[in-house]
């Protein structure tokens, strides 16, 4: 009953994306260490470590970060397979961090009431948002690092998807910061 493991084939969740968007290593830096690791055979967390791109800190912060941003993308998904398996798993050479079930399990239904409302506020993937040129008003304007990088997406072009998918974050993440910005 405890979570050791996640993985997705969405490119939103691999490692490299989520230190890019984090502002951990560039995307030089990405691009240069996954020709690394690929020549090497090694994984890109040990070619990052290696070469002293990241510390071993943040690098588990972020796979733990992986692990539950895939978990809770899974219950948003209205349709899917489940597959079990029991079997034994190798955890050499592995970063393991403890994952609280219950918080994630509080975290996946807090999600799952909120996407309710986030949907009827963006109720298609094809809607494009343009900034106004209005301000309500002249206070300041405060953001965090994820509605100002949703906000820099938004340029009257892009669609929800394109705005999401170029975001660096989950659906929900993404789609809560733009809904936050209305």
């Amino acid at each position: 009953g405890i979570i050791v493991y996640a993985s997705s084939s969405d490119t939103k969740f691999r490692l490299g994306r989520l230190l890019v968007n984090s502002g951990e290593i560039s995307e030089k830096k990405l691009r240069s260490c996954l020709k690394v690791a690929k020549d090497s055979g090694q994984k890109l967390g040990q070619t990052l470590l290696s070469d002293g791109l990241v510390s071993i800190e943040t690098l588990k912060k972020t796979l733990h970060h992986q692990v539950k941003e895939i978990i809770y993308s899974l219950f948003l998904r209205q349709t899917g397979q489940f597959d079990f398996k029991d079997v034994s798993l190798d955890v050499e050479g592995k970063l393991i961090t403890k994952m609280n079930t219950m918080e994630i399990l509080l975290e996946a239904s807090r999600r799952i009431d909120e996407w309710s409302v986030i949907k009827k506020q963006i109720d298609s993937q094809y809607i494009i948002f343009k900034i106004s040129g209005k301000a309500q008003d002249k206070k300041e304007v405060k953001l965090n690092k994820t509605e100002w990088r949703v906000l820099s997406l938004v340029d009257g072009m892009r669609t929800v998807s394109d705005i999401v998918d170029n975001s660096g974050h989950g659906d929900f993440t993404a789609l809560k910061s733009l809904c936050s910005l209305e």
